[in-house]
């Protein structure tokens, strides 16, 4: 599961979720967005399991997907 579709999963949980937008209308709110999900990949919830080499890469993959996406969001703002 991407961190994005943790966050989705956990602003559900609350009753927070009143749009499926997660990126917000504006290139700020999508770049608090994209910050927020390379956090959570840099600290994971404490009492996870470990990760496996798969894992890891597949996370590595998707930080540098998010990192690049983030570099286009800053040169729209």
């Amino acid at each position: 599961m991407t961190a994005a579709g943790v966050q989705t999963a956990i602003r559900w949980a609350k009753g927070e979720l009143e749009q499926t937008d997660l990126l917000g209308s504006s290139a700020e709110s999508a770049i608090d967005a994209v910050n927020k999900w390379i956090y959570d990949l840099d600290h994971p919830l404490a009492g996870q399991p470990v990760r496996s080499i798969d894992e890891q890469r597949m996370i590595m993959q998707e930080k540098a997907f998010y990192e690049a996406f983030l570099e286009k969001l800053k040169e729209l703002s």
